[in-house]
């Protein structure tokens, strides 16, 4: 029997290797087309600039070609004009002609090339979107495979612990997906720019030392902007709270981050009675409020925003609004169910919907938006895997 286990335990490693090499190729193909529709999208900037320029010129050449057409046919009617007179006008109409042909044929070959660029680069964008989905779903194989996610899910009932672990690996994998964007967006956008600098700064160094020295005093920003959002995802990948502070001075913690990075004002007002609540709990309401701040801060421009939290008995209370520009909320929530990168609201109400709470908002358009939320303190027996008494 342990020889016929140690054969599929073999083959079981055969197929995990298989898979990560497959997957290996998936990201190389993957990272590929993404290094391509950068370069397209340079491409398309740099046509849609110059058929801009090229429509002032064609347009410019038009009414010249126009003016020379009349000139000529005025000529050639004044009997009195000399001959020689009238080829030279001639022949100046006719380089005007060439010109002004040569032009338009110049800007139909550059709009053919846009649209090229345009197919190609939605192209691009929907097989990145795919690799990256099946790349995610590869993930979620290897580590039913490898058996990891079952460490996670102990006190779960047996008949529920396929669907909970299939939560559990794909929350695992977008949450990843989201630190991966945040580094892409941030730290590695200005470890790019910081690296090409360098190069522009030993150039500068060698000419002019005093602006060498005021480009190294920007390069050096540019770092600290790098590191600023390192520890930003740092962060956010571990609560504070964690480490030993309660759930309301990690929020204060938040309230001090909105306001230094915020031209929005924000109120905070916390009630706890020192019930007890369920750990995850806690962690839920933090990273929604913390979600909910990010979205004021970057889209709402907003003038006040505040933040009330309650702690009962049995639920958890959370209201969260501004009076910023708002958005339609249906709209949203229709488009960003489509798009399965999107993890803002989305996310919102799937840590809701996973603890059993509600969650309501209302959004109108220059009024603002408020956030109501009811999430239960104890999830229940089965699912509670720490309580927190300090508050």
């Amino acid at each position: 029997m342990s020889e016929e286990i140690n054969s599929i335990n073999n083959i079981l490693s055969v197929v995990i290797d298989d898979i990560h090499n497959g997957k290996e190729k998936i990201f190389n193909i993957a990272e590929s087309l993404k290094s391509e529709y950068e370069k397209q999208i340079i491409e398309l900037g740099d046509v849609e600039d110059q058929i801009s320029i090229l429509i002032k010129e064609v347009d410019r050449l038009e009414k010249i070609d126009k003016s020379m057409r009349e000139k000529l046919a005025k000529a050639s009617m004044n009997f009195q004009i000399k001959e020689d007179d009238v080829r030279i006008i001639y022949e100046e109409a006719l380089n005007i002609r060439v010109e002004y042909i040569t032009m338009q044929k110049e800007e139909k070959r550059l709009q053919g090339r846009r649209e090229s660029l345009q197919r190609s680069i939605k192209n691009h964008f929907n097989n990145i979107k795919e690799a990256d989905s099946v790349i995610e779903q590869v993930n979620v194989a290897l580590s039913y495979l490898k058996g990891d996610v079952y460490k996670n899910i102990e006190s779960v009932e047996e008949n529920s612990k396929i669907a909970y672990a299939i939560r559990f690996v794909e929350a695992q994998e977008k949450e990843r997906n989201r630190i991966a964007r945040d580094i892409h967006d941030g730290p590695a956008q200005y470890l790019a720019s910081t690296m090409m600098r360098i190069d522009f700064c030993k150039m500068l160094l060698n000419k002019n030392l005093e602006e060498g020295l005021n480009e190294l005093e920007d390069l050096k920003s540019n770092v600290r902007k790098t590191l600023k959002e390192v520890r930003g995802i740092i962060f956010d990948l571990k609560p504070p709270f964690l480490n030993g502070i309660t759930l309301e001075a990690a929020i204060e913690d938040l309230k001090e981050a909105f306001l230094e990075e915020a031209s929005t004002n924000l109120a905070v007002e916390i009630r706890s009675n020192g019930h007890p609540v369920d750990y995850v709990v806690e962690v839920a309401v933090y990273r929604i409020i913390q979600e909910i701040l990010n979205n004021i801060k970057k889209h709402s421009k907003a003038e006040n925003s505040e933040v009330r939290l309650e702690v009962g008995q049995e639920n958890i209370y959370l209201n969260i609004k501004d009076n910023g520009r708002g958005f339609d909320v249906d709209e949203y929530l229709k488009s960003a169910r489509k798009n399965t990168k999107n993890y803002g609201i989305t996310g919102i109400y799937d840590r809701v919907d996973e603890l059993g709470g509600t969650i309501e908002i209302k959004s109108l358009l220059d009024k603002g938006t408020e956030y109501k939320i009811k999430l239960p303190t104890i999830r229940g027996k089965e699912n509670s895997d720490k309580i927190s008494y300090n508050r």
